[in-house]
């Protein structure tokens, strides 16, 4: 067996173009842009008031809502897209 051989099974995206691959895909294709007005903080004292925001993460299905929404940004967003990919795969 190649050592360096690589199988992608399934795909998880979250981005500001959407949060599934689909979404995101549809919007990259139709040259859709990203970037838009900051609107998760008071982006008032900054010189610079875009960025390219992730939309709100749903809660996946079949987990419970507020054990979601009480972990950080950063683990909701890791779980959506690990789902997503084991769902794509046909494992979830």
């Amino acid at each position: 067996m190649n050592r360096d051989a690589v199988w992608i099974t399934g795909v998880g995206t979250a981005t500001p173009l959407g949060l599934s691959f689909d979404d995101f895909a549809d919007a990259l294709l139709a040259g859709t842009s990203g970037i838009g007005p900051i609107t998760r903080f008071d982006a008032g004292k900054h010189t610079c008031k875009i960025a390219g925001c992730l939309p709100d993460i749903p809660c996946p299905p079949g987990w419970y809502a507020p054990d979601f929404a009480v972990r950080s940004d950063w683990e909701q967003v890791f779980l959506w897209t690990a789902l997503q990919a084991l769902n794509s795969a046909g494992l979830w």
